[in-house]
């Protein structure tokens, strides 16, 4: 089957849990449609709808008049708006729409840890980090719901 680890950055949050979560999660989804627009041909979209696709126009418009350039340096602003050495909350601002805070402690001190046969470093409070982005982590979804979420078709050759 093969073995997939995410690696993303976690960026600082500040000291207020849940703090700014409404306006980043925002700003991320309209940046990221206007980076997707940017870098597009397609002026109305392939969305089924009509009007999500009329709707999709003048962003696209927006998007390459400003340019991809634009929205990543919005990105680079808002993933230094708080200082990390500052902040008790740390989450990654760049993939997902959501934004999950944690505690930067729960990722201060790591262990290793053998994974699919691959050594490997985890948080040694693991635990709470899946708890806090997944709630009760130990119980399978049910079997309909348990379904890949990468868009990626894989091949074996």
């Amino acid at each position: 089957m093969g073995l997939f680890i995410d690696i993303y950055p976690l960026d600082a949050l500040g000291n207020v849990k849940n703090g700014a979560k409404k306006q980043i999660e925002k700003k991320k989804t309209f940046w990221m449609q206007c980076v997707g627009c940017a870098q597009s041909k397609n002026i109305m979209g392939t969305n089924k709808s009509f009007v999500k696709r009329l709707l999709r126009f003048p962003v696209y418009l927006y998007s390459h008049v400003k340019g991809t350039k634009y929205f990543l340096d919005k990105f680079d602003v808002l993933t230094n708006s708080y200082s990390y050495e500052n902040s008790k909350y740390v989450g990654d601002l760049i993939w997902d729409n959501c934004v999950t805070y944690y505690e930067k402690e729960w990722f201060e001190d790591v262990e290793d840890i053998i994974f699919e046969g691959v050594k490997t470093k985890i948080p040694v409070q693991a635990k709470k980090v899946l708890e806090e982005e997944y709630g009760d982590y130990m119980t399978p979804p049910p079997e309909e719901e348990r379904v890949p979420y990468h868009e990626y078709i894989i091949y074996r050759k």
